[in-house]
Formats: C-alpha cells, structure tokens, sequence
C-alpha cells in the first residue's frame, strides 16, 4: 500500500508545481536557510563548520567540485539550533529540514525549478511517513521518518526515476535509526544531530539506489512491525494532496506547543498590570507537557 502511494505521490510532484506550491517552497527554503545562518552563529555549529573545513563555505554549495559530507549536517544543525525551523502538525515534526539538508551538499548543480521539486518531493513523502510512522514513548521524532523523505528529495535532485526515488526510500527505511528524547530531559544538544544524521542517510540511499543496490518494496511496512510491533495492513495516505501547504513557520523561536501560550500572554499584557496577578493557571494538551 505505501509503496503504490508512494509511486502515485512522485509521479504528481515530478510535473510542473502549482503556483501555492511552488510559492511555499521558495518560502521553506528561504525559511530553512535563515535559521541556519543564525545557528551557524552559535559557538557549537561554528566548531563543526571548522571541524569539516566548511567555514569559507559554510552550507557546502561546492562550487570547487569538492563533496563536502558534513555540508548536510551543518545546514540541518544550524537550522534547527534555535528551535526556530518550520514544522509541520501532522507529522509531529519538520519534514522540509532533513529534506533541503539532503539536497545541500549538490545545491550548486541544480537550478531553482529542479531544487524546488525535489524539496517538494522530499516535504511530501516526509510528512506523510510522519504521519503513518508513529514513534514510541521516549522517542524523538527528528532521528526517524525525516531521513525517509531525505532520501527522497536527494535522490530527484540526483535526476533518478520514479523507481529509483522510491528504492532510495526503502534503502533508508531499511535502516532508520532510533533516536531518543531524553537529551532534551537532560538539558543535552545530541537532538540537534538527528536531523543532520536523517538527512545524510537519506543523501547516502539517494547515492545507493543511483548505483543500482537494491531494497524490498514493503521496507517501510517491514520497519513498522519489526520496529514498533505493529502492522500497517490497509494504512496509507492520501497521495492526491499537498501537505507543505499545511506546514507551519514559526513566529517564536520554540517548539510549537509554546507558542499557544506565548500568544495568551502577549494578549494579555495589555489587560493587566504586574499587580493586579494573583496566580497564572495554564491548561494545555497532553503531548506539550512531554
């Protein structure tokens, strides 16, 4: 089922891009972009810069000829460092990241219509695995599903077919590493790997898939029941939508669930003076108090 889903998804987003879907590319990248040129000011994301020799050109655009790996890595870190990048609701996580981060390291060889249909095909495939990918407790979203839709968006900018994008896919479906929320319980910046580490798995199966390997076509589904224990007979996704016409970009930089709050408070601020509160009582949804 994901598999013929998947087919279907590639072959509408390998046309010519609606003018909305097109518009809200160009705003994801330009988006994505930012946040990682403000990341790449922290102290951490600039010794990684330097550590990979990246510092004259910091998001790998290679106009040498060189292949810098860690030019994936270094765009997904930085735009992620602030906690500022888009997401989407959905797939309780950011798709279009690891995907622009999959494309980086070749983004000098692609011209803009080429870069933004595979963006595009990499946000979709994402959030759709995020969707149907449901993670465990204790899990983080950003070290799964994201390297699915990676693989995807580096294996179009790579010019492969249909099949070729969709072998891409399962490679990376057969090795989705787990990855854990508890750095974040712990004050700790191993999250800020994750989407580097996804978006480099994908580029790798992009780049395995063009050499001919190989990958059984129900990978995602295999992954479910070994990883999660459960099946996804009869599950899939409507492959007839946008879905980066429902992701979100952030006003502040934190993780969404802040926000709602955020917004009550500014709302507030002119209604009421420091003297006049008692006490603040916060109701919120489950998930935000993960």
């Amino acid at each position: 089922m994901t598999a013929i889903m998947l087919r279907e998804l590639i072959d509408r987003c390998s046309g010519r891009l609606p003018a909305d879907v097109e518009a809200r590319a160009r705003w994801l990248a330009l988006d994505t972009l930012g946040c990682a040129i403000a990341g790449s000011r922290s102290t951490v994301v600039g010794n990684w810069l330097d550590a990979q020799r990246l510092r004259d050109d910091p998001y790998g655009t290679c106009l040498d000829g060189a292949r810098p790996t860690g030019a994936a890595m270094a765009l997904a870190m930085g735009a992620c460092w602030d906690e500022a990048c888009e997401g989407h609701a959905r797939a309780h996580g950011r798709p279009g990241v690891a995907a622009l981060a999959a494309l980086w390291p070749r983004v000098s060889e692609l011209d803009l219509d080429h870069l933004l249909r595979a963006l595009v095909i990499g946000y979709e495939v994402g959030a759709r695995m995020g969707a149907l990918l449901r993670i465990g407790l204790g899990m983080h979203v950003d070290g799964n599903w994201p390297a699915l839709g990676a693989a995807a968006a580096a294996a179009s900018g790579l010019g492969l077919d249909q099949a070729g994008i969709v072998t891409a896919i399962n490679i990376a479906a057969c090795q989705l590493p787990t990855s854990l929320y508890r750095p974040i319980e712990t004050g700790d910046t191993a999250r800020n790997t994750y989407l580097g580490h996804g978006a480099m798995l994908g580029e790798m199966a992009a780049q395995a898939a063009a050499v001919g390997i190989g990958a059984p076509d129900d990978a995602v589904e295999s992954y479910a029941r070994v990883a999660y224990g459960r099946s996804m007979d009869g599950e899939t996704a409507d492959s007839t939508t946008y879905e980066i016409l429902d992701g979100y970009f952030k006003p502040y930089a934190a993780a969404r669930h802040v926000h709602y709050a955020a917004e009550a408070a500014l709302q507030l601020r002119d209604r009421a003076t420091p003297e006049s509160v008692r006490g603040i009582e916060l109701w919120t949804y489950e998930e935000a108090t993960v």
